[in-house]
């Protein structure tokens, strides 16, 4: 199989045969689902729990609208995608701040290109001190948010998630595929168990029966509906805080001995990290093993941008066609 790497250079990789194991994959929790609108009635959740009178009291789920600057629930994404905010505390901040943007009397409130502009030199601090005048810490919100209930669903690319179930079904891949989850994630910072009925809340994709999730932190399974199959338990995805860059390129270094390992993730600079890390600790023969592919169908980590120059960096593209084929399906 070639792909193109983001030099134009034509990369060529190994479909998978018989005579080796199907790859370890890892793959972040962005490439199969829009987090960020669960994020947003998450923060919304905390922030009615801090404050409960504003403009948000009694609200479900962010305001939308048809003009886009006044659209609520659109800015909200579109600042937290470009600041690539993950700190439960600073997601509360942004939406108080739009939602009081939105209530100031004059001509318009704020764009979200001017709210990214501005937020970490001019409004941030500004928030900041609005809270401490509320007698709230930014610790005291990552506290608030961690004890409210998930209310709504994961945004499921259903094409992705379908894919990756229907390679593991086949044993295209290996039974340890983990889903990662930044540690300080507003999702993480939240109870478990509720996470993991969001994680099962695809229902077009979930096979009949119960599926189980593991999390080898807590060292204990919760039985839910998953969007991955449950044939036989050593297809059962794990879901993991996000390691270190080093971390995951020392799983991928130790896996690689049995075979191939791939790492799927929508954040182009961690994807650069890893491959540097894996560099570094393997030499020149890791590089024909591991693969790091960026997923370029997200931009949860902030606007598109072109990745240096990495041989073993390959774009997958909105098509999903080299994301299939690398999980050994057809086109």
């Amino acid at each position: 199989m070639t792909l193109l790497n983001n030099r134009g250079l034509v990369v060529v990789f190994c479909v998978m045969t018989s005579a080796l194991a199907p790859p370890r994959v890892v793959v972040d929790l962005e490439v199969l689902a829009n987090t960020v609108p669960l994020e947003g009635v998450t923060a919304l959740r905390g922030l009615q729990k801090l404050l409960p009178e504003g403009p948000w009291q009694g609200l479900k789920a962010l305001p939308t609208h048809r003009l886009r600057t006044f659209d609520l629930s659109r800015k909200f994404e579109r600042v937290v995608c470009d600041l690539q905010v993950t700190r439960p505390a600073a997601m509360v901040a942004i939406l108080r701040l739009l939602f009081e943007e939105a209530n100031v009397e004059r001509t318009r409130p704020l764009t979200a290109g001017e709210v990214v502009a501005n937020f970490r030199d001019v409004l941030l601090p500004n928030c900041e001190l609005g809270w401490r005048r509320d007698g709230y810490s930014f610790d005291d919100i990552d506290d608030a948010v961690a004890e409210v209930a998930f209310e709504g669903q994961l945004d499921w690319n259903r094409d992705v998630v379908s894919a990756l179930r229907n390679a593991a079904t086949t044993g295209n891949v290996g039974s340890d595929l983990t889903i990662l989850m930044r540690p300080n994630s507003i999702l993480a910072r939240c109870d478990t168990a509720m996470l993991l009925d969001r994680l099962g809340g695809a229902p077009a994709l979930t096979t009949p029966g119960p599926s189980r999730l593991l999390l080898p932190t807590l060292g204990a399974a919760v039985p839910l509906f998953s969007p991955f199959p449950t044939k036989a338990a050593a297809l059962v995805p794990r879901v993991s805080s996000a390691p270190t860059p080093l971390q995951l390129a020392q799983d991928l270094l130790q896996a690689s001995k049995k075979g191939r390992a791939y790492y799927l993730t929508t954040d182009p600079d961690f994807a650069l990290f890893v491959t540097a890390a894996v560099n570094g600790l393997g030499g020149p023969n890791a590089r024909k093993r591991i693969h790091t592919y960026h997923c370029d169908w997200s931009r949860r980590w902030g606007l598109k941008r072109p990745l240096p120059p990495e041989d073993n960096v390959a774009v997958l593209g909105p098509t999903l066609t080299d994301f299939r084929l690398i999980l050994g399906l057809p086109p």
